[in-house]
């Protein structure tokens, strides 16, 4: 799946972590490269595949280290700028997210482990046997 919008005439922010720069490019970016086609940008100071953060990504300083670091951090972790929640405004906010984050992912797994989750599949699962062989009326 493309994760980036089909058409858009609004450019949006693709970042370099390492060099902390951005550039703002018009979607869909596409181009013809001689290993074939490029679907992000290239940095301009170290040539490598620029990041698409989000739409709605705001680009701290290039001197703000801590944001930057914050914005790799969230981007490692799956966050994008999609404009539905400011995100962490701190790299002590982001920890926590990130740990947050990890600590559901955990619970989820384990809850689908659960001896109450395996009933309720066994549940389900002879009541598709059931319907599977209904004779019809």
């Amino acid at each position: 799946m493309n994760q980036f919008p089909l058409s858009s005439k609004q450019k949006v922010p693709f970042v370099c972590f390492s060099c902390r720069t951005s550039k703002k490019v018009r979607l869909p970016f596409s181009r013809k490269t001689e290993t074939g086609e490029q679907t992000s940008p290239c940095c301009p100071n170290c040539e490598k595949p620029m990041i698409y953060v989000g739409r709605y990504f705001k680009v701290p300083p290039q001197n703000a280290r801590e944001q930057w670091r914050k914005a790799e951090l969230l981007w490692k972790n799956g966050w994008v700028a999609s404009g539905y929640s400011e995100g962490p405004q701190s790299l002590r906010d982001a920890r926590e997210w990130v740990q947050k984050k990890s600590v559901r992912a955990t619970a989820q797994r384990d809850s689908r482990n659960s001896a109450a989750s395996e009933e309720r599949w066994r549940r389900l699962r002879k009541k598709r046997e059931q319907h599977r062989y209904q004779k019809p009326v």
